[in-house]
This record gives structure tokens, sequence and C-alpha cells, in this order.
């Protein structure tokens, strides 16, 4: 069926769980982006062994991790595949340890169960699929295989329960709309409606990864565009929710649709976090600094309270997420570099810059996006990354000094 597909690596691992008398499966994105024709990024694979189980059985390649949800990460030289114990919902008794807990989100999920017990635990019936690669057989308890057929986001079990459990499903359920065109069923939509602002409980943290996902697909601006109009995207980013509001040609929108083109059209795409970060805010940026320097012409000018209000401004935008310090330092760098675009003195000051390639693809973007004169970019040249090495003195090891011989004085 789709047993050619799978990586090598997700076979080994599952020879290696059965010889040891355990169960293991492909589970999840991975087995519906299979089935749907698409070759999946990431590979979570489930079995009954525990994480300590795991740990004795593959020795050095098994790392546990996690508190919340406990699993083990199993690598393969840079290769990481996320192995799950199958869970259980929790009873009352095992939710006690927590005094804001209010019966119905989970916050902790570490009581593990049987195959069936993990597959009617998870969200959506079109990710508890279970796939043996082994016997090229699938494992469908929920009727997955027919609601894909239907492309139909159906939730498993009550709708409005499985949204409050883990708020973020919300925004599980949203990709799968904008990746591939599936509806949702009534009693879902109407649960997300409902609930939109219950997206707010979950953790900063888990939300940033969710919007770093998006950006890593070609469908940001259709998530986000729905995002919006289910309510949700003004609790999670309210400034970027504005931007749907925004009369002023709508230039967030329109750069997130040359991004998503130009992710499915180029050979090359960089997945950078700053990148795509900088894609969302770069306009709204670029309005507030215009009017603080008053520059009709140009993006905006030099000066040094402009690169302060900038980085507040980054700051203040993504405040419904958790974004790392140096990513944000980095990413308010690359906006601060646009404006050299348009000068022509200190040239190599720009073309020399460890995050040209960002800046200039920033750039590019902006531009088509505002059906702007693209000739400006002819005297800046097309470069990766990688062709512009960042080197520091650990780069360039002292060499070592050649040791002279000792004087031989004159024998006696």
């Amino acid at each position: 069926m789709i047993r050619k597909s799978v990586h090598p690596h997700v076979h080994k691992i599952i020879h290696i769980l059965k010889d040891h008398g355990f169960q293991g499966f492909l589970v999840g994105g991975a087995v519906r982006d299979l089935l749907l024709g698409d070759q999946p990024k990431d590979y979570d694979l489930s079995t009954n062994a525990t994480p300590e189980e795991l740990k004795k059985t593959f020795g050095r390649q098994a790392r546990i991790i996690g508190r919340r949800f406990r699993l083990v990460h199993i690598c393969f030289g840079r290769e990481v595949y996320e192995v799950s114990t199958f869970r259980r919902k929790p009873s009352s008794t095992e939710r006690q340890g927590r005094k804001d807990d209010d019966g119905v989100m989970l916050w902790r999920d570490n009581e593990f169960g049987t195959l069936e017990e993990d597959a009617f635990r998870r969200d959506f019936t079109v990710n508890a699929l279970f796939y043996d690669p082994i016997t090229d057989s699938i494992e469908d308890l929920v009727g997955g295989r027919p609601d894909m057929d239907n492309e139909l986001v159906r939730a498993i079990g009550t709708p409005e329960e499985r949204v409050l459990e883990d708020p973020v499903r919300m925004i599980r359920a949203i990709k799968l709309m904008a990746q591939y065109g599936f509806k949702l069923e009534a009693e879902l939509e109407t649960a997300i409606r409902k609930n939109a602002s219950q997206i707010s409980l979950a953790s900063k943290a888990r939300l940033f990864e969710e919007i770093l996902k998006i950006m890593n697909k070609p469908y940001s601006f259709k998530t986000f565009d729905l995002l919006h109009d289910f309510g949700i995207l003004k609790h999670i980013m309210p400034g970027l929710d504005y931007e749907w509001q925004y009369e002023n040609k709508h230039i967030v929108q329109k750069m997130l649709q040359v991004r998503d083109d130009r992710k499915i059209n180029c050979n090359f795409y960089s997945n950078s976090r700053v990148l795509a970060l900088a894609t969302i805010c770069f306009e709204p940026l670029r309005q507030l600094a215009r009017i603080h320097t008053d520059s009709e012409e140009e993006i905006w000018k030099f000066k040094d309270s402009v690169d302060s209000l900038v980085r507040k401004a980054t700051f203040d935008f993504f405040h419904g997420v958790v974004i790392p310090k140096f990513v944000r330092t980095r990413l308010t760098g690359i906006i601060n570099l646009i404006p050299r675009f348009m000068m022509t003195k200190k040239r190599a000051i720009l073309l020399n810059h460890k995050d040209y390639y960002y800046a200039r693809e920033l750039f590019l973007v902006w531009l088509i996006a505002t059906d702007g004169d693209l000739s400006i970019l002819d005297r800046w040249p097309k470069k990766r990354l990688e062709q512009t090495p960042h080197h520091n003195k650990k780069s360039h090891p002292k060499r070592r000094r050649r040791r002279r011989p000792k004087h031989q004085g004159l024998s006696k």
C-alpha cells in the first residue's frame, strides 16, 4: 500500500520493537499524509512500551523527554523520531494534584493504556490511524478512512469536550482545512466558534510552535485567514488580526500569499524562523516607522530612534506568543537592514552581513506584494546564506609557532 514511501528508519524502529515483544505503529499526521500522497516531514510512532522500556531497548539512541507528556526521541545521526506510549484518558483520581484543575483541560497526560484507548483519546478521526509498515496494514478504530475519503474533519467523541481538553486542537482542525481543503463537521465548527477565546489558555510557547508550523507550510495565508474568520487569531496575535481589517491594500495578506507561492515554486526556500516572523510583522512595523520619520518615499530613514522603536514594536506585536530573545533580536536586525537596499553607499556592509540573504528575500516579497520596482534588486546579487559564511575567531585557529632549536654551545 504505502510501505515503500515510509522511511527505512521507521521500518527499523518498528522491527526492533517487535523483536523485543512490543507493538509498534506509525501514527497520526504521517499516516494521513502518506494516504493522501504527500511525503511526511515528521514521523510519529506509538507503542505499548513505556519510556523506560524504550530507553532500555534502544540504549544510547533513545532519550526520554517531557514532563507534561513524557515520550522518547530515538536518534539516527541527526534524524530524530518521536515515539510515544499508548495513552488513555485519566480518571478523576489521577487528575488530582493541581489546584486550578477544572476537570476538563488536560494539563498532564502520562497515563498509559492500550492501542484502543489511545485511538479514542485522540483529537480527530483522520489523525487516529495506526499503520504497521511490516504487515502493510492499517488499524482504524474510529472511522478515519471514510472521513478522509469524504474530506471531513470529525472529532472523536464530543467536539466541545475535545476542544476544551486542549484548545490548540482548534488550530490543528483549521490547518487541515487550509492544507487539504477539508470541511469541519457541523458540531465541531460550532464548538470552535463558540470557544475561540479559550485558545488564550494554551501556553504561549505552544502557540509560538504552532505559528512556526503554519509558516513552514505553503498554506500560511489560508490558515491565518481561517483563524481570523473563526475568531481565533485575535486571541493569539491581535496585531496580525488587525491587519485583516486594515484598509491599506492588505499588504500583509499579499506578502503571505507571495511567500506561499515562492515556497511552492522555488527549488529552494528557507524555513528560517526569523524570515517567517519578519514576513508577518514587516508591513505593520514599516507603517509605524514611516509615520514616525515622516518618510513617504523611502521605507524609512536611518535614525537612532527608529531602531529602538522597531525593537519595542516587534515585542508588542508578538506579545501573545513567546519568542526567544535571540530570535527577536535577529528579527529586528533583519528588518533594520531593509533601508540599506535603497542606498548606494556602504554597499559592502549589507553584502557581507550574515543575514543578507534573509533581508533580500524579505525585501523581494514586499516589493512583489506592493507592485514595487523590482529593478532595485538588480544590483543586489542572489545569495544563499551558506554562500556568505559568518566567520569568527574560532573559525581561524591560531597557527602553532614553530619551535626554534635550542642553541648548541661549543664543546669544551
